[in-house]
């Protein structure tokens, strides 16, 4: 009875730290650890992008005079 009982208990312990390693080593894989220093498979070829300042522009559009017979060929369509 107490060798079914280790036994059970070492195999569900055993389990459990396999299915550790393999959790962490998909995490590894697809790049889902960000705060990983050492590397390991794909994360190796993700290119960190630097933020990039863009230009911010005004554009003023003038309210152009509409015509009814514009608006009614613009329905139309």
């Amino acid at each position: 009875m107490y060798d079914i009982r280790a036994k059970t208990w070492a195999i569900m312990v055993l389990g459990e730290i396999v299915m550790e390693n393999i959790i962490s080593f998909f995490q590894e894989i697809f790049m889902l650890k960000e705060n990983n220093s050492a590397k390991i498979g794909l994360a190796d070829f993700r290119a960190e992008e630097t933020p990039v300042e863009r230009k911010k522009s005004r554009v003023n559009h003038t309210p152009k005079e509409l015509r009814l017979s514009d608006l009614m060929r613009k329905g139309s369509c």
